[in-house]
């Protein structure tokens, strides 16, 4: 930081858990990651890419010079007059998709992994919506599931922050704000027109999406045909507000309505399979569906 360049580790460093970091501030940087010139390095390194390249970080890489000692790291760059700033823009780009690691048990031990306070809970509604997690609405048909959606992405991206105003939704109070994103595959524009008129005033950070009048509904997840099970994947075109985190600024939710009956019935039935996206997040593991009589999706 004496050469005017900010640096920045996981909370406790490279001995600690980096699930206990709050990555989210670097969404959006550039972050060149500098391991020590050992193993332990090295396996830091390797650890903490992925948890930046979720959050959206661009990351790049330094291959120490391979005259370099062991454990010789960015502190014994400065201290002997080695040139940081040309070892920083030599740093190799890391491409976003990394070859899938497996866990190690031996990372998990339950006494060093969760000893102390837990960290608390952030919610989109209080006790309801996890906030940075996928959930699912499920109901039979004609009960009002989208036009309640709706009326939670608007009142997301309405919402000022302060907890007196804050509005009663499916049985909490709204906790967060941020811009909403709202995509329907089953009513057109002219019935989101009427149900936003009916809802009042239209916040600025509400986004609402269409499909028949957008070029028609398409797949978010389709089954394997080989294996009839849920593939993990999504076009970039399926995920609306996916892409380029920060051109949406602070995203609060997204909520996507699929077309009637794509949520009926056994999941492992090919063509009429609906897949929740697993957030962000990263950000976020959770997508697990059994049986269902209709749905709609919201990641917030």
């Amino acid at each position: 930081m004496q050469l005017g360049i900010v640096a920045t580790t996981a909370m406790g460093g490279a001995a600690t858990s980096l699930a206990k970091t709050d990555w989210s501030p670097l969404a959006g940087k550039t972050v060149i990651v500098w391991p020590d010139n050992d193993e332990a390095g090295a396996k830091y390194a390797n650890a903490v890419i992925p948890k930046l390249l979720g959050v959206g970080a661009r990351v790049r890489r330094i291959h120490v010079p391979n005259d370099k000692p062991q454990k010789w790291d960015a502190a014994d760059a400065v201290a002997e007059g080695a040139d940081a700033p040309a070892l920083l823009i030599s740093a190799m780009p890391v491409a976003k998709t990394q070859p899938h690691q497996p866990f190690e048990i031996a990372q998990w031990r339950a006494r060093e992994r969760f000893t102390g306070e837990p960290l608390p809970r952030r919610w989109l509604i209080e006790g309801v919506f996890p906030l940075a997690q996928a959930a699912l609405v499920a109901a039979g048909g004609g009960v009002g599931k989208s036009f309640l959606l709706l009326a939670l992405a608007r009142e997301v991206a309405a919402f000022d922050g302060i907890w007196a105003n804050a509005p009663t939704l499916f049985g909490g109070a709204l906790a967060s704000q941020g811009v909403a994103i709202y995509v329907t595959a089953e009513d057109d524009a002219i019935e989101v027109h009427n149900r936003l008129n009916a809802l009042g005033p239209i916040p600025d950070q509400l986004y609402v999406l269409p499909l028949p009048d957008a070029g028609g509904a398409i797949p978010l997840f389709a089954p394997d045909p080989a294996t009839r099970g849920l593939d993990a994947g999504a076009s970039p075109r399926s995920d609306p507000g996916h892409r380029r985190p920060g051109r949406w600024g602070a995203l609060g939710l997204r909520a996507v309505e699929p077309e009637g009956g794509s949520g009926q019935g056994d999941l492992q039935d090919a063509g009429r399979t609906l897949r929740a996206r697993p957030g962000g997040d990263g950000r976020r593991g959770q997508g697990q569906r059994s049986r269902q009589s209709a749905g709609d999706h919201l990641s917030a």
